[in-house]
């Protein structure tokens, strides 16, 4: 009677991990529409950067973030393709707004 009380609850616990991680799973993102050289770099990206430049970003944001992929950061350290994408969507926030495209504040 113990085993078959906690197999059925197996069974619950499991389905209701398995039902919450699909629900909260990001669907994969469509690259296929960017050019193979975007398609290439778009592979070097975690999931959630990936959906940012397949899905939101413009052609001239992809382009940016790829160019921006190896260069030094702050530290002289090669900036990731994840690093390359994050810089160019927190260029695009709201909070950078009053920003110029070099980063300097406007006054």
């Amino acid at each position: 009677m113990m085993f078959q009380w906690m197999a059925a609850c197996a069974m619950v616990v499991g389905f209701a991990a398995v039902s919450h991680a699909d629900t909260q799973a990001p669907a994969a993102a469509d690259c296929s529409q960017l050019s193979m050289e975007e398609q290439q770099f778009a592979a070097k990206l975690n999931e959630k950067n990936q959906a940012l430049f397949c899905g939101q970003f413009t052609a001239e944001q992809r382009a940016d973030a790829m160019k921006m992929m190896g260069m030094a950061d702050e530290m002289g350290h090669p900036i990731t393709a994840d690093q390359a994408v994050e810089k160019v969507a927190q260029m695009m926030s709201p909070a950078n707004a009053s920003q110029t495209k070099s980063g300097c504040a406007m006054h």
